[in-house]
This record gives C-alpha cells, structure tokens and sequence, in this order.
C-alpha cells in the first residue's frame, strides 16, 4: 500500500508491505490449527502438534525471531534517512519479552542498592543480609498463595510492581525492628542481659507500627482487587499477600535473626561504641569505661554485651536547653531530631501549618481537574512499535476499501453472557451465550424488516458514525441470491436450508462465502447442532479508528444506542430485542468509567479502614483524626501532581492513587504511636507537655521514618528507565508519594500534635474496656428480654 506525497507526485511518503505465509506447514494437514484447541470445534483441530510438539504459530513465529537481528539492523542503518517499522505477532512479543526481562534487572540492581543502604544504616552485614533474604522470600510465599489458595492462573506483567512494593516495605519494616532492639538496650538497662524480655518489649514497641503499615497497605491492595478488571484484581490479590507474607517473616525470621545476632555477641551497640560496620566482630569483653554483663548464650562460652554508661535521655521542656552528654552520645540522626528538628518544629509550628495548608489548597484545585482517561491505553511511549505501527497505519494510510475498519456489529438472538463457575482471569474462558427464547428468526416479518435495518444505516442522518453508509448486509445478499435462483423471498419458516446453502456459496456476485471481506457472510449467523439458526447479526463499518480517543467513543457509542432504540422500533415482535456491540471500543469506554468509580472508592474506603486502624492501633481519637487529615491532604496533593505531569486518569494513575492511603499511612502512623507512648511514659513522672511527647517521638521514630523513606525511595527510583510506562508511572507517583508523606509528617502531623495533641488522655478510647462493657450490656439485654446464652427463654422450676 502507498500514500503518495501529492495527487501529481509518483514518489511515495510512506510505504507498507505485508508478507503472507503459506500453509499448511510441513507436518500439518489443516491450515486452521489454533492454540486452543482443546476447547474448539475437533474438525478444525487436527493435527495440532507435529512429531516435535509445536504447533503451526509456534513454527511460524520461531522463523520471524530469527529473522528479528537483521530488521534490527536494516532500521538502524537506514534511521536517518527514513523510518522503518516492522510488526509481527511472534516476533514483536518476543521483543516485548525481552524488554520486560531487562525491566527485571532493574528489581535486581534495586536489591543490591538497598541492601548496601541497609547495611551502612544497621551497621551489620548479617542483618541487612537476612533482611534482603527475609524481603525476596515473601515473593515464593505470596506466589504459592496466590495460585493455591485464591486459585489464579496467570501472572501479568502488572504484577512486577509488587516486587518494588515488598522491597520498600520489608526495608522499612526491618528499620523499626532494629532501631527498637537497639533501643532497647538504652531504654531498659536492666534487661541487658535478658534477651528473650528485651525481644518482647521490641515487639511490642515496633510490632503494632509493623501491623498497621502492613494491614493499612495490604487492605488498599485488596480494595483494588475488587475491580471488574482482571489484571487490576491480579496485581491487587498478588501485591496484598505479598505485604502480608513479608509481615510474616519480619515477626518470625528477622525477630529469629536479631535473636542470632545477640547470641553470637555481635550486639554491640551502646552509646556511639559500635565503629564501622559489624560483621564478624565481637563485642569487646572488658573496657575501662564501660561495666560488662555476662551473658550464657551456650554452654561452651560467655559472651559479654557492655551495659550501658549513661541514664535514658532526659526529654526537657525547655526548647533551647543545653545539650547533655546522653545527647551527645545518640546517633547522629538521633541527635539531628532531638536538638535541630524538634525544636524547630514546635517553634514554628502556626507557620508550617498554614504554609503547609496553602500548598494543599493549591495541589487540591490541581487534583479537582483530573480528568477520566482519553487516550487508549498503553503500556509502552508513543514511539514504541506497538503504538507506532497503529498510528502509521491510521494516519499514513487512512481508511479505505482495502484497509481494515472498525466494525460495529447489530445482533438477535443473544440476551446475555453465562459467566457462572468461570475465572474472570482465564482470557480462554470468555463464558457462554445465552440464547434469546423469544427470538422468531423463521419470521418472515423478521426477515423482511433485517433488510429495513440495513437499509436504516444508510440514511444521511447515520453519516457520523457509519463510513459512507457501507452495511454488511447477509439478508440483502440471500435476498439477492434467493431471486437469482428463482426461490421465493421471504422463505419464512423454511429458512434454514437455504441460508445454509447460501453462506456455503462461493460463486459470485451473489453466494455468501466470497473471497472478499465485505461479501463474506459465513460467520454471521449461528446455527445449531440441528441447523437451526440461533442468532444472526449485521455489520456497518463505523467511522472510528483504533486511534479514537474515549470521549469520541463515549459520543459514539450515544449515537449508536440512538441508532439501536430506532433499530427495534423497525422490528416486529419476535426481533426487536436486538443490540448493537462493538470488539473493542465499549470496553474502553466501560474501562474508564470504571477506574473512575474504581479510584474513588478505593480513596474513600482505603480512608474509612485506616481510620479504623489508627483507633485500634492509637486508642486515641484526637490522634487518628489528625492523622487522617495529613494522610488525605497527602492523597489530594498526589493527585494534583498527577495532573500537573500531564496524565490523566489511566491505568497506572487509577492503581498508584487507590494504594496512596495505604502507603501514606506509613510515617505518619510511626509518629502518631510514638507520641501516644511518649505521652503515656512521661505524664506519670512528670509535668507533661506537647513538645516533650513530639520531641521524644521525633528522637526515636525520625531515624526510621527517614530511613524507611530513602530506601522506598532508592526501591521506586529504578522504576524510571523501565521500558513498560505502568512501572515507570508506578514509580514517580510512589516517589511523589514518598517525598510528601515524609514531607508531612515533619512539617505538618508534629505540629499539629504541638498544638492540639491529646494531653493527659484527652481522646483516648479505650477499645478492650468498650468491648466488654458493650458484651455485659447485650447480655443484660437478652436476660431482661427473657433470652439465655443459647437463645432460648430460660427454664425456670416450678413453685
């Protein structure tokens, strides 16, 4: 095919060519062999294997591959002097395999990055070790799970994103398990040499922030899952379980691995004293300044863990009092929130909060324009050749009566998909149709008004949508058929023979199995075992194009439902039920609307479960109202990133904004537990104030909610030069995400706990009280209504 550069001009601006291959191939005998077989009509199914096991397309596609080096060749030889694009369905998905399993390499690079940033963070090349194991071992957990259990089948590429996900989760979980072991030693000096009570109280300091992380995420992701999109509810199922079984391990195998770790007398970690990386090295056994505690992890020889020098910190009201020698001794990171952040925090706080209200004003009229997707979906750029080839073949070649159209088809017969018992996620199980009862086919009234729609298509008022007014029209050529051969038209009740015979014809003008595409009627209508015609339909070429934009479509498919209601309104009873569908276009329509709905909902329920989470996890009210409101002004302002880099609201923007709230979750929820413990360990034993809570909060947590940033961060950063634009997307939003939660929970949660924290048990909702005190109600209830614990009226003796 050519489109030549003028109407004057021999010379041709583009030029495509298509290579047919014959069959069928050696070794075959039918030439409509297909893959799947198994669950197709048996006469056009044999010989589905030859003698080495591969079918037809399997051949076809191997000899394309192999072809693929020299077209590589030829189209960068000739890249500056013409574009050359080549397209074939086995050659063009082993390519897009190929950039996929390098997208893979990135996960490994990330890996090795995040490991080296845990191991200068932990200090310890055995616990960052464990720690990647413990991360990449929730990956064959949640697969076994996903597959058995929940009994899907298929793992799209979408799913990758769940290895990212866990990797910077898993980290962040480590962190808060590590820093609250090292404290440990610090804050309980009498337990030094107690490792199975300081274990406990790790536990019960970092696992309650480790259960609300992981259940706030892992419920966004199962809310996703809940989408009527297949690869949707796939990466939603995967990715939750995949943060459920890291949670798993992380109280299991890294709680074993920290109790290692102390067994074999690499817990050196007092005040400063620990220099350079621990990997092999022991703690020392005596120094002049540090009294040691023996400790018996064996029989066969004592290991010595130095107690510690110097008092718990002392958290001072004073915000400019001098820094005591306890502070002097904390890690660097420690000391930058104790004496730098704190302070400025609690300063400045009215300032930050309304500097930080106004960028959530401004990002919130950002996220107010978002708008529904627009443009097809992708998943690579606009100069992959997936999306190329499409557009070269629309705009350089536009339709014509050798090109393909979009086609909207006009059926009876069918009411319905039968969808019961069938996984949504298996593409070879599109369900079963169910049939019209009321459909008359043997109508000659029918008959007679198929030809009046036909004829409706190609009245001016149609032009819009139908391509100059070209029907598909089986009833007009069995009309013309029928008079040629002198049969009488309507045959009415005796139809199904000669329709038969007609869409068995290739002789032309007239026979309805012509070589030609538009004088091909056999798969218009459907019969059964008998011959009797279930359903038949009619085609129009639409004025669509595969480039069509949604909101073209959304028009499009208006008209045709116009086009539809008139339709029936020609048909006589016994055919007036039918409808118009089209392969492709609908769905994208449905598709937006719903990652519309989809997206909302997730917002708006992911929002209710954290909430409930953080009373749970707080037992404060005033607390997780504050934390909800940051965790939403997080949302809002992701969202109007999202528009101010352009995008609207496709696939990748629809997923990213739903699991927001289970991300965002993160930070603030470490600062919110520790000012509630903050505020229980110094209301007791001293005058109690709101910055010696955030101050304390920001000593203890700052590390690890800085630490767990930079590492989702380091995660996410190498989801940029992927190939596949749903991972690339995936990755700035969550970095986006990363930078405000972290952002927020500096500049906006601790100053809004500096001014309306809870202070002496303001707030606090004391659930295990609530419950009971709700249970003894309900029981005086029933025994006041004359109902026993069973609930049958008791028995009572009689007088």
């Amino acid at each position: 095919h050519k489109n030549f550069a003028s109407s004057t001009s021999n010379s041709a601006a583009s030029a495509s060519m298509t290579v047919l291959i014959g069959g069928p191939l050696k070794g075959f005998t039918n030439v409509r062999q297909r893959e799947s077989c198994g669950k197709a009509d048996s006469t056009q199914c044999d010989d589905k294997e030859n003698e080495d096991g591969k079918t037809q397309k399997q051949l076809v596609d191997e000899w394309m591959i192999k072809r693929s080096p020299g077209l590589k060749k030829i189209q960068s030889d000739n890249k500056d002097e013409i574009e050359i694009q080549y397209w074939g369905s086995g050659i063009t998905n082993a390519e897009i395999a190929a950039e996929v399993a390098r997208d893979l390499t990135f996960f490994a690079a990330a890996v090795l990055l995040v490991f080296v940033f845990m191991t200068i963070q932990m200090q310890s090349f055995f616990l960052s070790g464990m720690a990647t194991l413990q991360i990449l071992m929730s990956f064959p957990m949640a697969w076994f799970l996903y597959g058995t259990v929940f009994g899907f089948e298929i793992m799209t590429q979408m799913n990758m994103l769940a290895l990212f996900i866990a990797l910077a989760i898993g980290c962040d979980d480590a962190f808060i398990l590590t820093d609250a072991w090292k404290q440990s030693y610090h804050d309980l000096p009498k337990l030094v040499d107690q490792p199975e009570r300081r274990l406990a109280w790790t536990f019960r300091r970092a696992g309650k922030a480790m259960l609300v992380t992981s259940l706030t995420t892992s419920i966004a992701f199962y809310i996703s899952a809940t989408s009527s999109m297949p690869s949707i509810v796939a990466l939603g199922v995967f990715a939750g379980t995949t943060v459920v079984c890291n949670f798993a391990l992380v109280c299991t195998w890294y709680v074993a691995t920290i109790a290692v770790w102390y067994q074999h007398g690499f817990d050196y970690v007092a005040n400063g004293a620990s220099t350079g990386l621990v990997c092999c090295q022991k703690a020392p056994k005596d120094s002049s300044d540090k009294a040691s505690v023996a400790v018996q992890p064996s029989q066969e020889q004592a290991v010595t863990v130095p107690a510690p020098s110097v008092s718990v910190v002392e958290i001072t009201e004073d915000v400019s009092a001098p820094i005591s020698d306890a502070v002097n001794k904390m890690r660097a990171i420690e000391r930058f929130y104790h004496v730098s952040v704190s302070p400025f925090v609690f300063r400045y706080r009215v300032s930050l909060i309304l500097f930080n209200i106004a960028i959530i004003c401004a990002f919130t009229v950002f996220a107010a324009m978002l708008q529904p997707m627009d443009q097809q979906p992708s998943f690579f750029d606009d100069d992959h050749v997936t999306n190329r080839m499409p557009y070269l073949q629309d705009t350089k070649f536009p339709v014509s009566g050798e090109s393909e159209k979009v086609q909207v088809y006009f059926l009876w017969g069918v009411s319905g998909i039968n969808r019961n018992g069938l996984d949504i996620n298996d593409q070879e199980e599109p369900g079963h149709a169910i049939y019209d009862s009321s459909f008359k086919p043997d109508s000659a009234d029918v008959q007679r008004a198929v030809i009046q729609v036909c004829n409706l298509g190609k009245l001016d008022k149609w032009n819009d949508i139908i391509h100059k007014k070209e029907v598909g029209c089986f009833m007009s050529q069995f009309q013309a058929w029928s008079s040629n051969r002198s049969l009488s038209f309507p045959p009415g009740s005796s139809i199904h023979g000669p329709l038969s015979t007609f869409l068995a014809d290739e002789s032309a003008p007239f026979g309805g199995n012509q070589d030609v595409t538009d004088l091909n009627f056999n798969g218009d209508v459907g019969f059964d075992s008998d011959d009797k015609i279930l359903w038949f339909r009619i085609r129009f070429n639409s004025t669509l194009s595969r480039q069509s934009k949604v909101s073209e479509i959304r028009r499009h498919r208006e008209r045709w439902e116009e086009f539809e209601k008139e339709a029936n309104g020609v048909m006589p009873e016994g055919g007036n039920q039918g409808f118009q569908a089209i392969g492709f276009a609908w769905v994208l329509v449905s598709m937006a609307d719903s990652l519309v709905n989809g997206t909302y909902i997730g917002i708006f329920v992911s929002l209710i479960a954290a909430f409930v989470v953080l009373i749970f996890a707080t037992g404060n009210f005033i607390v997780s109202v504050l934390s909800i409101f940051v965790i939403t002004a997080i949302t809002l302002c992701v969202v109007g990133l999202v528009v101010m880099y352009g995008w609207m609201l496709e696939l990748p923007e629809a997923l990213s904004i739903t699991v927001l709230v289970g991300l965002s979750v993160d930070y603030v929820v470490h600062f919110a537990m520790a000012y509630k413990e903050a505020e229980e360990g110094i209301k007791g034993s001293k005058p109690f104030t709101r910055f010696m809570a955030i101050r304390q909060a920001a000593t203890e947590l700052g590390v690890s909610v800085l630490g767990g940033a930079l590492t989702t961060i380091v995660c996410t950063v190498f989801l940029f030069p992927t190939v596949l634009l749903l991972l690339r997307k995936f990755g700035i939003i969550i970095v986006s995400s990363v930078f405000l939660s972290c952002w927020f929970a500096h500049t906006l949660f601790l100053p809004l706990l500096a001014i309306f924290g809870p202070v002496q048990g303001q707030g606090d909702i004391h659930i295990a009280k609530l419950m009971k005190k709700c249970f003894k109600k309900s029981r005086r209830i029933d025994k006041s209504s004359g109902t026993g614990e069973d609930g049958n009226p008791p028995s009572h003796a009689a007088a």
